[in-house]
């Protein structure tokens, strides 16, 4: 497996992920997946200046994906950032 910077194509399966997430564990802090259109609307708009990298096997297929993100929006946070790193349930684990 590799990590890569995501591409567009890759959105379907960070959100088929994300919301998996979501559904089974309090990683994410959401209660409920996010719908279609909401990450839809979120990738558009996302600061694409951060980086969001994924790790894929060697036929391209997202088991992962890492997002790099402001903390807050206030002024004080400005040098500061969040990184999180969601995994496929079948490869967590596993190193």
């Amino acid at each position: 497996m590799k990590t890569r910077p995501a591409r567009d194509s890759d959105s379907p399966r960070i959100f088929e992920i994300r919301n998996e997430i979501i559904r089974t564990s309090d990683a994410i802090l959401e209660d409920e997946p996010w719908s279609r259109e909401r990450w839809d609307a979120w990738w558009d708009a996302r600061e694409k200046t951060l980086p969001i990298l994924v790790l894929a096997d060697e036929t391209n297929h997202v088991w992962g994906y890492a997002v790099l993100g402001y903390f807050g929006d206030r002024s004080g946070y400005r040098v500061t950032g969040e990184v999180s790193i969601h995994l496929d349930s079948s490869v967590r684990g596993k190193g």
